[in-house]
């Protein structure tokens, strides 16, 4: 699961969170026709033809979805910038080597693999690793429980 919490007011043209959800229609055609294939490029997955759905939201609304939902930002059109806090959640069925995994980003300042290379992304970010919370450090392992 993913999910965003806006931290301000985001309209349609805002930059906000866009997804495509009529791929739900025929969920068993989408995947055979662009998830499943063994050349899919998860960055340009072939779904330029497909009609976004923008959604607005208040400050403070969370914005959960599925991570099998085709799913992005829209650019941002607008004169005002949005800010938003994203969060990932998955079930902890490998553990033990995504907990090293997270403390490795963290420490390293790396995002994973699959985001390197992005246009904008700096590899590895510029200063020190960022100062987690207590919870954050047990989150990721590298407090215990």
């Amino acid at each position: 699961m993913q999910a965003v919490v806006l931290l301000t007011f985001v309209r349609r043209n805002g930059g906000g969170f866009q997804c495509i959800p009529e791929v739900y229609q025929n969920l068993d055609l989408w995947l055979e026709r662009y998830a499943w294939r063994e050349d899919f490029d998860f960055f340009n997955p072939g779904l330029n033809h497909w009609k976004t759905t923008q959604i607005e939201g208040k400050a403070a609304d969370v914005i959960l979805w599925s991570t099998k939902l085709p799913h992005g930002t829209a650019p941002n059109l607008s004169k005002r910038p949005r800010a938003a806090f994203f969060v990932t959640m998955q079930p902890p069925a490998d553990y033990e080597n995504l907990r090293e995994s997270m403390k490795t980003w963290w420490l390293t300042k790396r995002a994973p693999t699959h985001w390197r290379g992005m246009p904008g992304q700096v590899d590895p970010e510029p200063g020190a690793p960022a100062v987690l919370s207590e919870l954050a450090l047990k989150l990721i392992g590298v407090l215990p429980w």
